[in-house]
Order: structure tokens, then sequence, then C-alpha cells
């Protein structure tokens, strides 16, 4: 019909053209004066026959000619066409004169000027006012030949569309009104037809933005949203904001989960496929921000959007992490609402990320089966701080806010920071989730900072608040704080005056975190002169402020200014004089400075002391300047007695009734001696020749008379009663001086002598007096409450004269080695100071450095090899029977023990290093595991019958053990060692219940993984033999396996051991469940069919750990168990039951396939595990009560309670584990029904299940007395097992 009005083929009639063209001024001047009965009259006067086609002629010359008078020549026909008159030629009129307009719509996009649009727009919104005069059919005639419009790809005009959602509601409401059936669902038949076509670029924006003012049910709503979602790819990518914005409008008509989701998984899979097309990747990163802005929006608005989507996020826990998505996650972080829930959400997802990889890290199995991919959450977050650059800026604040918040919640959870907050973590710090996440946060904030400048100032003023408030973080803010500076040192240049704000704040910190916060504003000083300036005359003033503290850290701070300019000068090249020339100058003021401390507290210049001590030997050009200072200080405690120099002791204290040491004597002699050994081995004397001669010849003196006179020269009293607390005290304090001063002059003295036999006479004669003096103090040293250490030998003196002590080398210095080795008092102190040395730094009492590996490997190859021959650890070359040397060797062994235990905690890098140092095999590339045989060999020896040094070889095992923690070994040399452990284990009746612990723990780490669970119940069946079955019969003589080391006085630490690897077993299976559960629940059915045959594979796994796990329990739940080893077990057999209900809830999900190994595991749990259970419960329970009767017998204080107390404690787990196995047996039954498999038929079901503890049996004869003593304790209990009961009535409560 359309096509018969519109038809250009036809004969003009010029009659009637000429009519509307003679006429068009008058209409349009009628039309806009709303003469509307005038307008009828024009219209009703052209002839009717030939009006329609005549009409459409028109109106089409007109559109071509002017839009404007055209659109006012439609909209004064529609008005003149109103009439109630002559009614159906009026509604033929402006159909036809609609149809010309659509039709002109649908062709003439691009012919139509920009200045036209709005007249358009304006026809369209009059024609929609008029829609209600037309018939039904007519509307859907027209929505059909829109639907043809589309199909045919025509060019139409985007407002065409803004007629059809009226037209569908008129139509829709008319069926309503009419109760008409006919027709009725013509909307669903237009929509279905419009999302079946292909739509043209031009017009989806516009067709997309038509869905939202159509009123749409549920399903529509859905068919919708999906569809729209998968025309994405064929959108340009510069029109997907304005798809996604038109289609987050539609979200108000409802399915807001699904369209939300749609968008994400879109974005997703687009980042992922384009991730390494640069220019590609950079504008989808661009048009992400656009889109994350207006999804923003949109949650803003509807809160309801934002809490579906982090709902969503926490359900499919780590497996819809990424860019986009925890980019829109920061992006609602700005919204107030959202802030806390979803930087909670992001701190513990991110620490659980790292968690799950450290444990996949350290698990030997899973690293072979796990099926899924590893998110590397580090690398994803860093990469989304990277691309805030090319368009995700609205996430940098957001960001910013997470990193500190990783780094303070992190450091706060983490024991050792907030146990140790003034100590300086290690560098080489154990690998934890804590610390991993701690390091993304300061990894983050770093990023950040080094790529926008709007977030530096935020992030300077929050590591200032920190540094000021001393948080439990400020370690690792000043980490981060010395790796912005280091390594941004451009971008901080406009900062330095906030930097600088810090020495404000340096008073209340400690002397480590001072001493860090000064390392990272070296760059600084180094390179800016006014904030150098103002550094040091900032410091110059805090050495005299009021407050110790203060004056502590500004002493740290001179040294660590003083330490970076020596060091600047040794990096300067030759050509650069005046760099060289005011580093110098620096230099010289800051050891002007330093010498004001001399005046300071004793605590400051023994800190000074420390500090000059550790420089002399790595900055030997400032030694002649130190060498001066110390000089002086140290000539004002010299004296005569009877014409001999002497030091004045009593200058050195204070106080009369508690007295104390106001100047550490002996750390100042050190320092001088040790710097005048420099300048001689140096031969740098610079301009104080002179004053060294004088100084070497008071040296000299000094130890003629240490050596010569009697104590009572030196103002020690050796007659001094003890009565007088005063002057003991004072006393012990004068030996103490001498003591340290005595090392000194041995150190110097060999260090200026060499290897001569006139320096091993005169430090044995030096040795003679500190042996005398040794003898006097005896154990007061331990009890002097001074803070001097007991020994101020320098390990690089100790490494070096035991290296000369015990060389092998045939010299000529044979005579001075005899003279050492002819004092084995002087060889045993060495040893003693050796093993005290390393044992506070292992502790973090003394600092240590990465220089001191060589040392302590000198150390240990001296000391060695003198008691072994030909690097066999097994064939000692001493009598062992003999005390004195056995006592050596144990100070020998404990010290390269701890020596190892230093650098695989400190430096793990410097091990191979250390042990090539060691052995001298610099080409053996196994040289680890030789080593690790050599200890074999020595713990043979160790727990042989004839040694017996149990502790010592319980060090080596945990040596061996950190070895394997490092991944050192390959898996035939695990295999060796394994087979030696387990050989041990057989062979040896050891009786020391920690020697055996170490060894069987050592097992269960080396031991292959199905092995290992053999081994499990291999040695739950022997524990069984020795602690006695619990029903007569249940002996199994056949069983040959055997192990000597688990005996009667063993047995309880194996076990719980046992008990504990079972029970990490238990976390691991438990963990691999929760993963498969949500790989489950992913909707990408091409990925499970990828997997299907490592999952299958996986599963097997599991199902053979849990089957050992349930054997060895099986057999323990068969002994006489006693004391902790009942709790134990009983805690165990509900975590046990607790995972096989999860594995059974897992297979209700997932139920096509049963396993066979699965059915096999589910029936031993039925046929032995339960029905044992059961009988372990009727017999403790009768125990208990027999025991608790005993007991109270006896009428010992305290043991009736603590009896009841236990049995208490037993009444509730035993409920606890069988509310466990009757959760475990209703989701058998359903796993029953719902497979077919029938898991019930090993099932016994006349079982009594009435385990009521019989308490009122206990003769209840305590007194009050013993009640009150322990009623706290049963409080704690009782609320902690409430908190148990409540997590275990809320277990099957959980969502599947």
């Amino acid at each position: 019909m359309e096509g018969e009005i519109l038809s250009e083929n036809e004969n003009d009639s010029s009659t009637n053209l000429n009519y509307y063209e003679k006429n068009i001024s008058k209409i349009i001047k009628l039309f806009n004066s709303a003469k509307i009965n005038e307008l009828i009259e024009i219209f009703d006067n052209c002839p009717e026959d030939n009006e329609e086609e005549q009409i459409n002629k028109f109106q089409k010359s007109i559109l071509k000619k002017n839009v404007s008078q055209a659109v006012q020549f439609i909209m004064a026909l529609f008005q003149a066409s109103n009439s109630t008159i002559n009614n159906l030629r009026h509604l033929k009129r402006k159909k036809n004169s609609l149809f010309c307009f659509i039709k002109w719509l649908e062709r003439s996009n691009s012919s139509i000027k920009s200045s036209t649009e709005k007249i358009i727009t304006e026809a369209i919104n009059f024609l929609i006012t008029e829609l209600d005069s037309f018939t039904d059919i007519i509307l859907i005639k027209l929505c059909n030949h829109i639907i043809e419009a589309i199909k045919k790809k025509k060019d139409i005009c985007p407002q065409l569309f803004d007629i059809i959602p009226p037209i569908l509601q008129i139509i829709s409401a008319d069926k309503v009104i009419k109760n008409d059936t006919d027709n009725s669902s013509y909307k669903n038949e237009f929509i279905s037809s419009l999302l079946e076509l292909e739509w043209d670029k031009n017009i989806s924006i516009h067709i997309i933005s038509m869905f939202k003012d159509i009123s749409l049910n549920k399903n529509q709503i859905e068919l919708v949203s999906e569809n729209i979602i998968n025309r994405f790819d064929i959108l340009d990518i510069s029109e997907l904001p304005s798809a996604i914005y038109q289609l987050l409008l539609i979200t108000k008509k409802g399915n807001k989960n699904s369209i939300i989701i749609g968008i994400i998984n879109y974005f997703c899979k687009l980042e992922e496929a384009n991730a390494d097309n640069s220019e590609k990747y950079k504008n989808i990163k661009q048009i992400e921000g656009t889109v994350i802005l207006q999804i923003c929006l949109g949650m803003n608005l509807d809160h309801s959007l934002g809490l579906q989507f982090i709902k969503y996020m926490k359900e499919t826990k780590t497996s819809k992490l990424t860019k986009f998505n925890i980019s829109l996650l920061l992006s609602m972080a700005k919204i107030h609402r959202y802030e806390d829930m979803i930087f909670d959400y992001l701190k513990s997802t991110i620490f659980k990320c790292f968690k799950d990889n450290l444990k996949i890290e350290k698990s030997v199995w899973l690293n072979e089966y796990y099926p899924f991919k590893i998110l590397d959450i580090s690398e994803l977050m860093l990469s989304i701080v990277k691309d805030s650059t090319i368009g995700n800026e609205q996430i940098i604040q957001s960001m910013v806010k997470l990193g500190f918040i990783l780094v303070d919640t992190m450091t706060l959870m983490n024991a050792p920071f907030s146990k140790q907050v003034d100590k300086i973590p290690s560098k080489n710090e154990e690998k934890n989730p804590y610390n991993c996440t701690c390091d993304l946060g300061i990894h983050i904030l770093y990023k950040l900072f080094k790529l926008h400048d709007i977030v530096r100032m935020s992030i300077l003023d929050e590591i200032m608040s920190r540094i000021l408030s001393k948080s439990s973080s400020i370690f690792k803010i000043l980490e981060l704080f010395e790796k912005i500076i280091k390594k941004c040192s451009n971008a901080t240049i406009p900062y330095h005056n906030k930097i600088l704000e810090c020495i404000d704040y340096i008073s209340p910190l400690s002397s480590s975190m001072a001493e860090m916060l000064f390392n990272a504003i070296i760059p600084i000083v180094n390179n800016n002169m006014n904030f150098k300036n103002t550094v040091l005359l900032n410091l110059r003033k805090r050495l005299y402020n009021k407050e110790n503290n203060s004056r502590q850290n500004a002493l740290i701070g001179f040294i660590v200014l003083l330490k970076s300019q020596c060091d600047m000068i040794k990096n300067l090249e030759s050509e650069d004089i005046q760099s060289a020339k005011n580093s110098k100058m620096l230099i010289y003021e800051i050891l002007g400075n330093i010498r004001r401390c001399f005046k300071q507290q004793p605590e400051i210049r023994l800190k000074l002391y420390e500090y000059l001590l550790t420089m002399i030997d790595e900055y030997e050009n400032i030694v002649p300047s130190i060498f001066e200072i110390v000089y002086n200080q140290f000539k004002n405690y010299l004296g005569e007695s009877d014409g001999n120099l002497v030091l004045k002791l009593s200058s050195c204290t204070e106080g009369s009734d508690e007295p104390y040491i106001i100047e550490p004597l002996s750390y100042l002699l050190s320092v001088l001696t040790k710097s005048m050994s420099v300048m001689v081995r140096t031969e740098n004397l610079n301009v104080y020749s002179k004053l060294f001669e004088k100084s070497r010849e008071l040296i000299s003196h000094l130890i003629t008379s240490i050596t010569e006179l009697e104590v009572d020269a030196f103002g020690i009293n050796t007659t001094s009663d003890s009565s007088d607390t005063g002057l003991v005290n004072l006393n012990d304090l004068y030996i103490f001086l001498l003591l340290g001063c005595q090392e000194a002059l041995m150190e110097y003295v060999y260090r200026v002598g060499g290897y001569s036999v006139e320096s091993a006479q005169s430090i044995m004669s030096i040795n003679k007096r500190h042996n005398d003096l040794l003898k006097m103090i005896k154990d007061k040293r331990k009890k002097s409450g001074n803070n001097l250490d007991s020994s101020i030998f320098s390990l690089m003196f100790l490494s070096d004269i035991v290296d000369f002590i015990f060389s092998n080398d045939e010299s000529n210095f044979q005579r001075a080695m005899d003279i050492y080795k002819s004092n084995p008092d002087f060889i045993q102190y060495l040893i003693n100071v050796i093993n005290s040395r390393l044992n506070n730094q292992f502790n973090e009492v003394m600092p240590h450095c990465v220089e001191d590996v060589r040392q302590y490997a000198i150390i240990g190859r001296s000391l060695l090899y003198t008691f072994f021959e030909n690097q066999d650890f097994s064939k000692p070359i001493i009598d062992l029977t003999n005390k004195i040397t056995r006592s050596q060797f144990s100070y020998i062994l404990d010290c390269l023990i701890i020596m190892v235990k230093i650098i695989v905690k400190n430096y793990p890098e410097k091990l191979n290093e250390f042990m090539i140092l060691i052995t001298g095999n610099q080409n053996d590339s196994n040289l680890i595991y030789d080593i690790t045989l050599q200890f074999k060999g020595m713990v043979d020896l160790l727990i042989s019958n004839e040694i017996s040094m149990n502790s010592q070889a319980i060090s080596i095992l945990d040596c061996i053990g950190k070895f394997f923690d490092l991944s050192l070994y390959d898996s035939n040399q695990k295999n060796v060692i394994k087979d030696w452990l387990l050989e041990v284990c057989i062979n040896s009746n050891v009786e020391d219940s920690s020697l055996a612990k170490s060894l069987i723990t050592q097992l269960f780490k080396f031991s292959d993984n199905d092995y290992e669970n053999e081994l499990f119940f291999k040695v739950a069946k022997i524990s069984l033999f020795i602690i006695e079955p619990i029903l007569d019969g249940d002996d199994d003589e056949s069983f040959s396996f055997d192990m000597k080391i688990i005996n009667k006085k063993t047995y309880t630490s194996i076990v719980m051991t046992l008990f504990g690897n079972l029970n990490e077993i238990l976390d691991e299976v438990d963990w691999c469940i929760e993963q498969i559960k949500i790989w489950i629940s992913r909707k990408k059915a091409e990925e499970k069919e990828s997997l299907k045959e490592q999952m299958k594979t996986f599963e097997k796994q599991l199902y053979k750990k849990m089957k050992y796990v349930i054997l060895t329990l099986n057999v323990i739940e068969q002994a006489k168990l006693k004391g902790s080893l009942v709790e134990n077990c009983l805690k165990l057999l509900s975590k046990t039951y607790k995972v096989l209900s999860s594995f059974l809830k897992l297979k209700l999900r997932d139920y096509k396939l049963i396993d066979p190994e699965y059915v096999e595991m589910m029936n031993s749990v039925s046929s032995s595990l339960t029905q044992d259970l059961y009988e372990f419960i009727f017999y403790r329970q009768k125990e208990d009560v027999n025991e608790a009767n005993e007991s109270s017998k006896k009428n010992k204080k305290g043991g009736n309670y603590k009896q009841k107390t236990r049995i208490v404690r037993e009444s509730k787990l035993v409920p606890n584990l069988i509310y466990l196995v009757e959760i475990y047996e209703r989701y058998l039954i359903q796993v029953t029904k719902k497979t077919g498999v029938n898991f019930l038929s090993v099932v016994k079901r006349s079982i009594s299940r009435d385990f009521r503890i019989q308490i009122d049996q206990i003769n209840n004869q305590g007194n009050e007395g013993d009640m009150e003593e322990g009623m706290e304790e049963e409080e704690e209990e009782d609320e902690d097992m409430i908190k148990k009961k409540i997590k275990v009535e809320n277990y099957d409560q959980e969502e599947e």
C-alpha cells in the first residue's frame, strides 16, 4: 500500500500540485497563526479523488528543497485532519503523510544537515503526540516498515527510533483495555525480530538507547541485555561507552546483576585478547576508564548495583580478579558507602592470593599435580598501577589508600613486627603472606609516586605522619621512604622542604629508626647544599637537647653523614677534585661535631665508640683524624703509680652506693689501638706522626704495667669485704673495665706484632693477668647490669688468630703457634667468645653484616678441621671421652651450626660461598650435598652410645632441614638422605624424645608423597604396639616393619609430630576442595574440558592422601592413648570428618562420575574409622572416671581438680566430634540417593551414640582452694569451647 502511495512512476497532476505550491505560504502562515478552521478549509478544498497521491508528491518534493517548510506542512496537515467531520478522509491523509515522512527518514541520514536535526526532532515529537489517532494495524505496519529498513541496511536517520517506544506502548495498552488476545504478543515479536537482525554501526547506539524507553518484562530485559552485550564486538571501540551508558539505564528495569556481570566479563575478555597489541591495548584502557566512571555513576545512584557487584566478586573468590574488575572496585572505593567494604575485600583477597601461592610453592605434590593457573597478584596489581597513566586516573587516590592499608595492617598482624618494633627487620626475612602483602603495598606506593605528581605530596604526608607517631609499620614506611628518595631523586626535588620536616621528628625515634631515616635522606644531602646545611644545623642543635634520645639520634645522624661522605670519596673519579675537596671539608666538620660527644652521657659515648670501631677498617683515610680525637680523650684517664703508667679506673665510674660506669674505657682504648694498628699497616700517619709515636710509647708502657704490676696498682681491691655492697660493686666495675682494656691491648699487640714470637709472648703475658681477673670475678659478669658486652674482641681478630693457631702451615711461625697452643685456657676462652658472639648475632642482640660471612668461614674452617681428619666429620682426631676436649668439641659444633643458621636466616644467597670458603672446593657443583653427607656422618657419631651429644645432633638435623627448605637438593639426593634417616630411625634405639622428634620430623619432610603417607601408617602401627591396643587381639604379629626410635620414652613426641603432619595434610586437602569448588562454579565449559584429565589425576591424589590419613587415624584411635594425645586425637578426628563432609558436598555438585578411589575412601571411613571411634570414646569415658576417682583418693592438692578439668574438656570435644560424624553421614545418605552408589552398605547401624560423660561418678573431694586456684583457667576453656560449638553448629548451614 505504501508503495502505491509513494510510487514515483505515477503521472504528475500539475493542477493539484500547483494548488499546494500556490497555497504553501498561506498554509504555513495559518499554521503559525494557529488558525485551525482555515487550515481545515484549505486542505478539504483539495479534490478528494487524488488527494493522497498529490500530498505525497508535494511532501516528497518539499522535503528535498526545504525541510523546515516540510515539517511545518506536515504539522499543519495533522492539525487540519483532526476534525470529527469526514474522519476517514482525514485519517488517510495523516497516514500517507506519516508514511511519506518515515520513508524519507529511512534513506536520508547522510544528506541531513546538522542544522536541520533539531527540526526533525521537533517533527518526531509532534508525530508521537498524534500516534493515538492511528489504529493498531497502521502502527504495526509502521513498525514492520522500520524493521524492513533495518534489515535492508538503509541510510536511516537515528531520530526515527524515538517513535518506536510510544508505538509499542500504545499497542500494548490497547490490548489490555480491549482484552484482545489477537496479536497481543506483537511487542515480543518486534523485539525478537529486531534482535535477530544485523544492525548497521551507525544506528546500533540509537537502537540500544531505544530499549531504555520500552517497557520490558523480566524475560525481555534478559533477552535484550544479553543480545546487546554480545553485539559489543561489532561496535567501534569508541562507541562502547555510549552503548554501556544506555545499557546501564536499562538496569533500572531489572536484571541488574546480569548486565553488570556481562559488561565486566566482556572487558575482561577484551583485555586478555589484546594484551600483546600495545596500541590497541592503550585505546582499550582509555575506553575502560570512561566505562568505569559510567558504572560508578550508576552505582552511586543505585547502591544495590554496587552491592551486587561486591557480592559477585566475593562469591567468585579469586577467579574474577582481573585488571578491569580491580580497577572498578578501586573506583567504587571513592564512594563512601563502599569504601570500607572494598578495601577490606581487596586486603583479604591479596593476602589470600599470597597465602595460596606460598602453599603451592612449599608443597611438593601440589607443585606436581595442581591443575589450575596460579594468579600472580603482585604482577596484576602493579600492572594496574602502570595502566593508571593511560586512562584509569580515577583509581590513583584509591590505590594510595590501598597501599598504606596493606603496609599498616600487615605489619600489625605479623607478630615479629609488633613484638620487635625497635629493631630493623632482616632484609632476608622469612617469606610469608604478611611480608609479601606488605612488600606489595610498598611497591604500589613507590610506583604511584614515580608515575603521578598529583599524589606525591599526599604520600609524603602519610609517611611523615607515621614517622611522627612511630606506627607499627614505621620500618616498612622508612623502607618505602628510602626507596622513593633513591630511585625518584628528580621527582622529589620540589618536595625537599617537606622531606626536611622529618628531621624534626627524630627525637622520639629509636636508634635503629633514626639510622634508617638518615640513610634514606642521604642522596638528597649529597646533592643539595642547602638541604645538607639545614640538616647539619639541626643535628648540632639536637646534640645539646635535653632529651637523651635526641642527642643519641643526632650522633647517629652525624655518623651516617660521615659514612656517606667517605663512600663518596671512595667512588669519586680522580679528576673530580672539587667534589672530593668538598667531601673532605664536610668530614672534618662532622668529626669536629663528634668531638663534642665526649662530654655527653656514657651511653652516647659508648654508641660513638661502637660506630668508630666499625668505620676504622672500612674508611682508612679518616683513621688519623679518629686517632687524634680519641687520643686526646684517652690520655685523660692515664695516671702514675710508683712511677709506672696506669689507668685511672676511678675516673671512669661514679656513685658510691650504686656505682656505674661513666666512661666505657675499654671501648675507648679499643678505638685508639685499632686506629693505631691501621695507621701502622697503611703507613698513613698524616700530620700526626709525633703524636702517634707518643701514643705508641704510652701503650707500650701500659702493656708493661698490666703484665708486671699487681691489680692493686689499678685501684682494684683483692681483699674487699662482700658485706660492703657498694665497694664490691665498684671493685667489680674496675675489673670489668680492666678486662676489656686487656682484650683491647691483646688485639693491638696481635695486629701490630703479627705472627712474631714476641707478639705471642706479650699476648700470653696479658692473658695470664686476664685469667687472674676472670677467676676473681667468676660469674659476676652476668650479674653486673652494665651495658658492656662480655668481650670487645673484633670478629676479624678472632677469625685471624684462630686461623693462625690452628693452621697446618709448616712455616717460620711455628714457634709462635706453639706458644698459643701451649695455653689451652686461652684457646678455650677464644672459642667461648666466638660462641657467645655468634649466639648474640643470631638472636639479633649484636649487629652483623654480609662481610661477616667471610670471617665465619675462616673460623669454621680453622676450628672444624682441627678436630677432624681429611674432612671426614665421622672421625674425630680427639678423644671425646675426655670431658675437656668433649666440651671444646661441643662448642666447636655449636659455632659451626650457628654460623650456618645465621647465613640461612639472613644471607641465604651467601651459603654456597660460605661452604666453598670452608671446604676450598670451588668446582664442586654439589657442594651443599657433600657437606650434608659429612653432616650425616657427624650425626651418626653424635647419637652413638659412646658419644651421645644429642643437642648438637638435633642442631645439625635442623640445618639439613633448612637446606631442604631452600630447595638445595635434587630428587636423587633427597632419596639418599631419606634412606639414611629411615635407617637411623629403624636401627637407633634413641631414648631422647627431642632427638626422636627431630629425626622423625626430617624423615617426614624428606619422604616422597606416596611413601610419606604410607610412612604415617607404619609409624602409627608401631606406636599402637608400644602403647597397647584397646581391644585384645588387635596385635598384628605378622607386621614386620619396625622402628627402634619409637619406644616407651619417645612415642608421645613422635605421635604428636605425626598429628601435626596429618593436620597439615588435612589443611591442604581442605584448601584443594575449596579450589575445586571455585573451578566447578565457573561457566567456561571449554576450560573445564581442557582440564578434565588433570582434574581427574588431581582428585585421585586427594583421595589417596585422605585414604592414608583415615588409615593412620584408624590405627591411632585403637590405642590406649593418655594425656594430651587424647585431646589432640579428638581434635584431629573432628577435622577429618569435617573435610570428609566437604568431599561429600563437593560430590553433590558434580556427581556424574564417581571414581573407584572415592568409593574406597568413603567405605574405609564407614567400615573402620567410625566404628573404632566409638570403641575409643567408650574406653576414654571409662578411663577418665577411674583416673579421677584414683586421683581424688590420693588427696593431693590440685590433683583432683586438674583431672576434672581435663575430663570436662574432653566432654565438650566428644559431642562436637559426634555432631560432625552425624553431618558426614547425612551427606553420605544424600550422595547415595543422588548417585545411585550405595555408600551405606558398610555402615553399621546398631551402634549406640549415647555419650554422656558420667561426671557425677567422680568423687568430689577436692577442697575449695583447689577450685579457686583453677577457676580462671576453667572460664577461659569454657569460653573457647562455646565458640567452637557455635562454629560447629553453623557448619551444616554453609552454602554449597
